[in-house]
């Protein structure tokens, strides 16, 4: 369903837990899975697995917000019990996750950078 996304363009592959991860630059809005009516940047769809940014003028912005992403990836490696550990039982489970991620983004995606340590390419744009 995500996948299907009018108005799209690839920007890179991650390779991830055995497989590539296709990331997106898409024009049309995005809406948070959970929610519908919240509009968000970007998001991870583990189940089919894929990454969608929306398109911005801000380069650096799109960056940091598929960096975001990447670490709900990070998250998706590991198993149920190890996610019980952190993030406490099922429910709520997401909620959590979403709040360490963005809880450690930001420091970590400026730590990197300042530091010459990250570089994605630069996004595509979509027409």
């Amino acid at each position: 369903m995500t996948a299907r996304v009018r108005g799209r363009r690839l920007w890179l592959r991650a390779q991830a837990h055995g497989h590539a991860i296709p990331v997106y630059v898409v024009k049309a809005p995005l809406f948070d899975p959970e929610d519908p009516k919240i509009e968000c940047d970007a998001y991870y769809n583990c189940e089919e697995p894929v990454i969608l940014v929306r398109q911005m003028d801000n380069v650096d912005l799109m960056r940091q917000r598929l960096h975001h992403e990447l670490l709900h990836v990070c998250f998706g490696a590991h198993s149920g019990d190890s996610l019980d550990k952190v993030f406490g039982a099922h429910k709520g489970r997401g909620k959590r996750e979403e709040d360490v991620c963005s809880f450690l983004e930001p420091i970590q995606y400026d730590l990197l950078v300042r530091n010459g340590w990250l570089k994605y390419p630069k996004p595509p744009r979509v027409k």
